[in-house]
């Protein structure tokens, strides 16, 4: 590990008086190396206070460092640690930065864990690193994997370990297994099409995957499968109508406080529109219920698109229950764009309230997680340009 050079970092107060009830708004940037593109795609809550982002210069070649940054709770930068794999053989890193999670639990976790796959000494191998609070090194683990898989998501074993999704050189689904040291034990495929983009324990046991194609699956402790779904999505609006053959980035978030099963969303794609879609599963793998939240028409390459971040309950003192917030990106691929958000009813998806978050920093990349002692949102990932890591802190929505 060592401490990277100073590098800048700007932060911006917004406060607004459109209602009573508006809350200062907190944006920020850093910059892990200038001109260098960033691909930090992940936030986590750092109990008791602030979240951590952290990822990679995942579009770079010879991209080989780990950057790992601490944000307070008013989404100011506390401090980044970076951590290298050179000197272990690693010529490139070549995970999306979903694979970054807590050790023990995400309300109160004693460190961090991250897991990549990429070259070394001409073969593909597993990298992980465990860390403490503040991103020290604690541990490191590295070997062969076979299939060619990449990862593209984790989350925490029921056994203390750390389960992984992602792909394999087939195009089909792949669970990873690593115990708490963070060596591998089992790599297994599915006779399923498709990309793992997240992974969650299952109530009852058992692990659900969200993949490409708006697919959640269900799989037993020893990676069985137990059930699949493919969601059935409404066709692209006119003149094309055509169906949304597509979707990625697909987020799980399994439901405490409210209606049972969990949330999926993702982004989706036809012939002519891109979207975002939400929707509620039960844990059998019947629909509560799917809705595409916004579309934009990609007819022109300058066209905006929408871009899903995950989702997450927030309790809403107004009412007095909680509600899930599901929040996506509105803008170019290329220069990023506006935070949008829909605060929905875990029940049936009814919109209780929508619009912009108010962000003047263009988004690129974005994953929302819940502050768990201020029951505050945090969106954490990558500016627009992929020039810095970027963050954001909101009270109450606007």
């Amino acid at each position: 590990m060592r401490l990277p050079k100073l590098l800048t970092a700007c932060g911006i107060l917004l406060s607004f008086s459109a209602s009573p009830q508006a809350q200062p708004i907190f944006e920020n940037t850093y910059v892990w190396e200038a001109g260098k593109d960033h691909s930090g795609w992940k936030a986590v809550s750092n109990y008791p206070t602030g979240y951590v982002i952290a990822g990679t210069k995942f579009f770079e070649t010879s991209s080989t460092q780990l950057y790992i940054t601490g944000f307070n709770d008013l989404s100011q930068h506390e401090w980044t640690t970076t951590h290298t794999t050179e000197q272990h053989g690693f010529t490139q890193l070549d995970v999306f930065w979903k694979t970054f999670t807590t050790v023990g639990a995400p309300s109160n976790p004693s460190g961090f864990f991250l897991a990549a796959t990429g070259q070394r000494n001409g073969m593909r191998h597993y990298y992980t690193l465990q860390t403490h609070k503040t991103g020290q090194l604690v541990s490191e683990r590295f070997g062969q994997i076979g299939g060619g898989v990449t990862l593209g998501g984790i989350c925490p074993a029921t056994d203390g370990g750390f389960i992984a999704v992602g792909g394999n050189t087939v195009g089909n689904i792949a669970l990873v297994r690593f115990n708490a040291a963070g060596e591998l034990v089992t790599t297994t495929s599915l006779d399923l099409d498709g990309f793992g983009w997240t992974v969650q324990p299952a109530s009852g046991g058992g692990y659900v995957v969200g993949s490409t194609n708006a697919r959640a699956t269900r799989v037993d402790e020893n990676f069985n499968l137990d059930w699949t779904t493919t969601l059935t999505l409404p066709v692209s609006p006119p003149p094309d109508g055509s169906a949304y053959n597509y979707s990625e980035f697909e987020e799980i978030v399994p439901l405490q406080n409210s209606s049972p099963g969990f949330i999926m969303t993702g982004s989706i794609f036809s012939n002519s529109h891109s979207g975002v879609y939400s929707s509620r599963l039960n844990w059998d793998g019947s629909v509560g219920w799917a809705k595409v939240n916004a579309t934009t028409s990609t007819a022109e390459t300058s066209t905006p698109v929408n871009w899903a971040n995950s989702p997450i309950e927030l309790f809403n003192p107004s009412t007095g229950v909680w509600d899930v917030i599901f929040t996506w990106r509105a803008g170019p691929v290329s220069t990023g764009g506006t935070l949008m958000y829909d605060r929905m009813n875990p029940a049936n998806g009814a919109t209780l309230q929508t619009g912009s978050l108010l962000n003047t920093i263009p988004v690129q990349e974005a994953f929302t997680v819940r502050q768990y002692f201020l029951n505050r949102i945090v969106i954490g990932g990558t500016r627009g340009g992929y020039g810095a890591v970027y963050s954001y802190a909101a009270s109450s929505l606007p």
